[in-house]
């Protein structure tokens, strides 16, 4: 080989060393690019992500106050429906009470009428037979001694 060519070689070399090298410049200026946007898009999903975690935190909680709310309003209809119950279970017992004592009183006032027809009844044989076998002269019907 002589020296033209071998210059001529080296040349040549040193024009793809420089080709190469602004070759490997430009990929990695291109793969600095890649790895920004890619970043951008893995920063910008994240957000993305965090957002719907809030949106969805929200939405929970949302639906945690809805049924609570619901719950809170089922249980005071509930009270309500067993307060007024008891009013009118309250009511039929004193309804049943006087009722109860209503039926006392007449039967008491039935028993002491039936008791005076018995006395009724007796008074005239008893008195007679106080008189005849005891020889009592005084007879005080009533008097308790």
């Amino acid at each position: 080989m002589t020296d033209e060519e071998l210059k001529e070689l080296v040349a040549e070399n040193s024009r793809a060393a420089r080709e190469l090298r602004e070759s490997v410049v430009e990929l990695r200026a291109s793969h600095a690019a890649l790895r920004e946007e890619s970043d951008r898009r893995w920063q910008a999903f994240q957000e993305e992500m965090r957002a719907s975690r809030r949106e969805f935190q929200e939405e929970i909680a949302a639906s945690r106050r809805e049924f609570e709310e619901k719950n809170a309003a089922s249980r005071r209809e509930y009270q309500e429906e067993i307060a007024a119950s008891r009013r009118e279970m309250d009511r039929a017992l004193s309804s049943m009470t006087r009722t109860v004592e209503s039926v006392s009183r007449d039967v008491g006032r039935l028993h002491n009428k039936f008791g005076d027809y018995s006395e009724a009844l007796c008074q005239p044989s008893l008195t007679r037979t106080l008189r005849e076998r005891f020889r009592m002269s005084e007879i005080a019907p009533r008097v308790v001694a």
